[in-house]
This record gives C-alpha cells, structure tokens and sequence, in this order.
C-alpha cells in the first residue's frame, strides 16, 4: 500500500514537471526562442531583430523557459541547460521528423489497419515509402518485437515451447535434439486439431527404443494405431537426423526459437524465443536445408511396416 502511494506521488511529480516544461514551450514565441538557443545566444538584442519579437515579448518567455529549467544564462549570454538539450534532440527534433513525413504516416495509418496484408508485405510498403526520422523505427511502427526472451533454464524453455505449441493454428516445423513428454503431448493435440507438423528428430536415444516400441505394439495391438497416426497422418512428415547442431522450432511462420549449445559439451546452454517473419524465413531456410540430408524417420518405417499386418486393423 505504501509501495502504491510512493509511485503515485512519484508519477504526480513526473506530470506537474511535464506540465511545466510543456507549457513553457506552449507559445509560439517560446518555440522561435528555444530553437535560436540551440546553439547559444550572445546578445539578445541581435536574437530580438532576427525574431521580430518586442522586448517584453521576448524577455517574458525566456524567463518562462529558464523557469522551467530548458534554458540557463552564461557570462556570455543564454544556452540550452543539459535538460534543455535532451528536450530539444528528442521532443522538438522529434515532431520536426514527424511533421515533415506527416503525409507518409497518414498513408501508413491506413496501411497498419489493413487486415488484408501480412506484416512483411506492410513491412515492404513502409521501406518503399522512405522515411527518415529518429523518432521511431519500422519495427515501431509495425509493433515488431524482434526478441520476446533469452531463456538460459531448460525446464523454462519445454514450457515456452509447449505454450508456442498451444498457439500454433497451421503449421509446426521443429527440429529437436531432445524428446520432451510434455511437448510432445502438445505437439500430439496440436495434430489432432489439424496443424502440420514437420518434425526433425535429433534425439538418439529414440533409436535405442525403437526395439521397445516394437514389443509394446505386438504386446498391445491398439498402440499401433497411436504409432501410425503419429507418423503417418496427412498433416505430419517425420524425419532423423543424426547429428543435429542444435534446436530450433518456427510456428505459423510469425514465431519461433532456437538454442544456442555448448560447443564443447553440446549441452544446452541457452535458447533466444522471438516473433518476427523476416527471422523465421530465415530458420526456415535452415529447417528446409537440415531436412534435406535428414532421413526417413525409423518409427515412421515401423508404423508403415505394422500397417501391412492384417492382424491389425489400422
């Protein structure tokens, strides 16, 4: 409570000084003085004339600005203070930028509210159009988080790559050094509601449990079917590759992650999470080139063999 109470105060104070600095800068005379303070004045006389401003006028709104603490007097005469200056490059440089694109961002307005383009096809537009401001960035503009985290706990990262799993609605392209339940649990579900995935298997120890599965299946014939609809539905392409480098997951094409390993350990080490198009038509490219030396994935050889036994109706 006195936690809320100290922040309240604290943002009361920061709105009383904006108010100020503000409302200093409020009059037009108050813009041409500040502006000609850029680079200091050394006789007000010759600032007046060059104005077109009456003593009182002038006089009048200077002391507002040094009141409000923008501008200080000098042996010499008057400059921007330290505040002054950070106002000056970032709010009334800023609106410069803005004003002097105001054309182009009314057309990008329309264009951000478009549901009919992609974010990269808007992202294509807005370099077109070749704005120049320091005030934002196309990232800004289209709302781009180039990296959501920097995930260094494996246990944090099975539960970030289950929760992507969960969000995904068309398409799942993972390559993984690790088999994970509770992933694979989600990557099963997501499946069944209609998502493909493309999976690339670099967890070796699942070749060792190859003889297992064999065994569970002709012990329990049902598990078959489990087994054939995992790797030999219409919306699932499983492959192994036996030396994967590292993990990487993409999800719709908007979001995704990859690992970083210890490259004198190979153990995990830690994973970045992003949501960006550009980043994951790049791990895409990745994907498509570790797909194409991957092999036919040994479980999805099984489940094809085990449909050919008409003891098993699959």
């Amino acid at each position: 409570m006195k936690l809320a109470k100290e922040e309240a105060i604290t943002e009361l104070k920061f709105l009383r000084d904006m108010s100020e600095i503000l409302s200093s800068l409020a009059h037009p005379d108050a813009l041409l003085i500040f502006d000609r303070m850029k680079d200091g004045v050394e006789s007000s006389t010759k600032v007046i004339k060059e104005l077109g401003l009456t003593s009182k006028r002038y006089y009048t709104r200077l002391r507002e600005l040094i009141q409000a603490g923008l501008v200080e007097k000098t042996e010499s005469g008057y400059k921007h203070t330290v505040l002054g200056e950070a106002i000056y490059k970032t709010v009334f440089t800023g609106i410069q930028d803005v004003l002097a694109n105001r054309d182009r961002l009314t057309l990008i307005s329309t264009l951000l509210n478009s549901d009919k383009l992609s974010t990269s096809e808007k992202q294509k537009i807005i370099e077109a159009l070749n704005i120049k401001t320091k005030i934002f960035t196309i990232e800004d503009m289209l709302d781009i988080k180039k990296v959501l985290k920097v995930i260094d706990r494996f246990d944090v990262l099975v539960k970030a790559m289950s929760e992507c799993v969960e969000k995904a609605e068309k398409e799942i392209k993972i390559a993984s050094r690790y088999t994970v339940a509770e992933t694979a649990e989600k990557i099963q579900e997501a499946i069944l509601r209609g998502v493909k995935v493309h999976w690339i298997d670099g967890d070796r120890a699942n070749l060792s449990t190859r003889l297992q599965i064999i065994r569970t299946v002709f012990l329990h014939p049902k598990a078959a079917l489990s087994l054939y609809d995992a790797f030999c539905g219409p919306n699932v392409s499983a492959k192994f590759y036996y030396d994967l480098p590292f993990s990487l997951a993409i999800f719709d094409g908007t979001f995704g992650g990859f690992e970083i390993v210890n490259p004198l350990t190979k153990e995990f080490l830690f994973a970045v999470v992003f949501e960006d198009e550009n980043l994951c038509k790049k791990l895409d490219k990745l994907f498509s080139d570790l797909e194409k030396k991957a092999v036919t994935h040994p479980f999805q050889e099984l489940a094809l063999k085990l449909k050919g036994i008409r003891k098993i109706k699959i």
